[in-house]
C-alpha cells in the first residue's frame, strides 16, 4: 500500500513537471513586446518614414491644403481694337493720310451711347476687322460731346450716333453710315471706299 502511495505521488509530480516544461516552451514562440514578426507588428530593424527623417505626418490633409495660399490670378488680357488715332483736330490726320496715301476712317461716338460702346466691345475688338482696318485706314474716334468733336460733327452734318465716315486724304467722304456696323458690313463699306479711290485691300 505505501509503494502504491509513492509511486502515485512520483507520477503526480512528474505529470506537474511536463506541464510546466509546455508553458515555457510555449511562452518562449509568442513574440515579445520587443521583438514583434510583421504577422503582430512592425518588423524588427525597419521604420515608418516619419521616424527616419523626425516629420509627424499631419492627420487632417483638408487642414494642410486649406492653409497654403491660392495661385495668384493672372491679369486679364489687353483688350483689342483699332489703332485709333489720338487727335484733337481731323487735319492732322488728313495730312498723314496724305503722305501714305490711305483714306481714313472717323468714328462719331458718345459716351452714353449705347450703340457706339456695342462697336467698341463686338466690333472694334474682332481680330479680322482690326487687322483690316489698321491695314488699310488712318482711324480716328470723334467724341461729339467735346468741343472740338462738336465742330467736326457739324462739318459733316452728322446728327446721329454713331455716323461712321470714310474720307479721302482731302476730306471728301467716300462712304458714309449712320448707326452701327457689324463686321461684315464695317468691311464693305471699307471696301467701297478702297476701290472709289483705286486701292486694292491689302488685308
Amino acid at each position: 500500500m505505501k509503494r502504491f502511495i509513492v509511486l502515485l505521488l512520483c507520477a503526480t509530480l512528474l505529470f506537474q513537471a511536463c506541464g510546466t516544461a509546455k508553458k515555457t516552451s510555449n511562452s518562449s514562440t509568442r513574440p515579445s513586446s520587443q521583438h514583434n514578426s510583421g504577422l503582430y507588428g512592425p518588423v524588427p530593424g525597419m521604420k515608418r518614414p516619419h521616424e527616419e527623417t523626425g516629420a509627424v505626418p499631419s492627420s487632417n490633409k483638408l487642414e494642410s491644403t486649406a492653409n497654403t495660399e491660392p495661385a495668384p490670378t493672372p491679369p486679364p488680357a489687353p483688350k483689342l481694337s483699332l489703332d485709333f488715332i489720338e487727335s484733337d483736330a481731323l487735319m492732322p490726320v488728313l495730312e498723314m493720310a496724305q503722305k501714305e496715301n490711305r483714306p481714313v476712317f472717323v468714328d462719331f461716338w458718345a459716351t452714353w451711347c449705347l450703340p457706339c460702346r456695342m462697336m467698341d466691345d463686338d466690333v472694334f475688338s474682332h481680330p479680322d476687322t482690326k487687322n483690316f482696318m489698321d491695314a488699310n485706314f488712318l482711324s480716328i474716334k470723334v467724341d461729339v460731346d467735346k468741343e472740338y468733336g462738336a465742330r467736326i460733327a457739324g462739318l459733316y452734318e452728322v446728327g446721329a450716333y454713331p455716323t461712321l465716315l470714310f474720307l479721302t486724304p482731302k476730306g471728301v467722304v467716300l462712304t458714309r453710315k449712320e448707326g452701327a456696323a457689324y463686321h461684315t458690313e464695317l468691311r464693305q463699306l471699307g471696301e467701297e471706299a478702297l476701290g472709289k479711290m483705286g486701292l486694292k485691300v491689302r488685308n
